[in-house]
């Protein structure tokens, strides 16, 4: 177990059995294959398959509820955590809790993007009114349909995981903000 695990990993309770010499071979793949620390992916149980997905495959899969058939896996921290064995049907594994991903949910992610794309930043997107700064930008007419937007992500707001996940879904490339 040690050539597939660290030696300074310390959470070994919650999935390794102590009393067996070594993990099943599904867990040494998972652990070991490091581009599963990194890649942004959706996993079907009929068909069983496990798909890389794209930023804009992601963005596509979220915008509808999660299905009880599938999981959706998003490394926050790419390369840092080991996501995938925390996958759960019908939700979005991130790095430290399986989300449910509702339409509700599918609905505040589309808020984002039209806020991102109209100027607001992922950080602004954390605040409890829009920049003014940012919202003189854009014409008056506009902005009753901005505040809309603004207040349907107030759950999120709250839990900001959720607000995390959705920087990840509406930024174009890996590491960009």
């Amino acid at each position: 177990m040690r050539e597939t695990v660290s030696r300074t990993f310390t959470g070994f309770d919650g999935w390794v059995d102590v009393a067996a010499p070594t993990m099943c071979r599904v867990c040494v793949w998972v652990y070991s294959t490091t581009a599963l620390r990194s890649d942004l992916m959706l996993v079907t149980s009929d068909p069983p398959c496990a798909t890389k997905l794209s930023k804009t495959r992601l963005r596509s899969v979220l915008g509808t509820a999660i299905s009880s058939t599938s999981a959706v896996v998003v490394p926050l921290r790419p390369g840092r955590k080991h996501v995938l064995p925390h996958a759960l049907w019908g939700r979005v594994a991130v790095d430290d809790v399986a989300l449910p991903w509702t339409e509700y949910d599918a609905e505040r992610l589309s808020a984002v993007v039209r806020l991102r794309r109209r100027g607001f930043s992922v950080t602004a997107l954390a605040r409890a009114a829009p920049a003014f700064g940012t919202l003189k930008a854009i014409p008056h007419r506009a902005w009753s349909s901005v505040f809309a937007d603004w207040d349907r992500l107030g759950p999120w707001r709250e839990r900001t995981v959720y607000l995390d996940l959705a920087a990840t879904a509406s930024t174009s490339k890996r590491g960009a903000a």
